[in-house]
């Protein structure tokens, strides 16, 4: 196995972890409100809401290397699973990474 892509995995796995404990202690700390309506969430609204999307638009962007580095460590027999869990990865980030960038620029700025 290619010792790079050894080292890649091993980070973005310590990253993907320290990131997910990130989101989880400030989604405790600023939890998502109860919303009924559109009209009740605007005037909730708080700059502070946008805390948990931060480690949570990081941890799409970490999650990329993590995928490449299990692909090449994925015997011969297994790279075409590897493969289509590498594909479907790209297409979470590419969905959740537009889904977390809306939420911290262009939504602030409508609110």
């Amino acid at each position: 196995m290619n010792e790079k892509a050894r080292i890649t995995g091993i980070l973005a796995a310590l990253f993907i972890k320290l990131l997910t404990l990130v989101f989880i202690v400030l989604i405790s700390i600023f939890p998502p409100g109860d919303y009924q309506t559109p009209d009740q969430f605007v005037s909730e609204y708080t700059n502070a809401l946008l805390f948990p999307v931060l480690p949570s638009f990081l941890l799409v962007l970490v999650n990329i290397p993590f995928l490449v580095s299990l692909f090449y460590y994925a015997e011969e027999q297994a790279r075409p699973f590897a493969l289509a869990g590498l594909l479907f990865g790209v297409a979470y980030a590419v969905c959740s990474g537009i889904n977390y960038f809306v939420q911290l620029t262009v939504l602030p700025q409508n609110i």
